[in-house]
């Protein structure tokens, strides 16, 4: 895993996607900092989880609240 930066609703990381391409900037759990973790939408909600060892809930948050974060964490990582 590349370097993470944790912020105040999640850890951040450039992760590897499917199938092999550019890395994309996603929330990590950091107990399973290497595996994939999925963005459910529920209105104007966003739901995070990771699907190592069953569903465990990384944050939640607003849509707006989680574009404004990964916002910041593209600024920390790409410095």
């Amino acid at each position: 895993m590349s370097r993470a930066c944790k912020l105040h609703i999640f850890t951040w990381a450039y992760v590897s996607p499917d199938p092999v391409g550019e890395p994309v900037l996603s929330p990590i759990r950091a107990a399973h900092p290497n595996s994939k973790v999925f963005r459910t939408r529920f209105g104007n909600d966003i739901t995070i989880t990771c699907k190592v060892g069953g569903d465990h809930l990384v944050g939640n948050c607003s849509a707006a609240d989680f574009e404004m974060e990964q916002s910041q964490a593209r600024a920390l990582l790409d410095q």
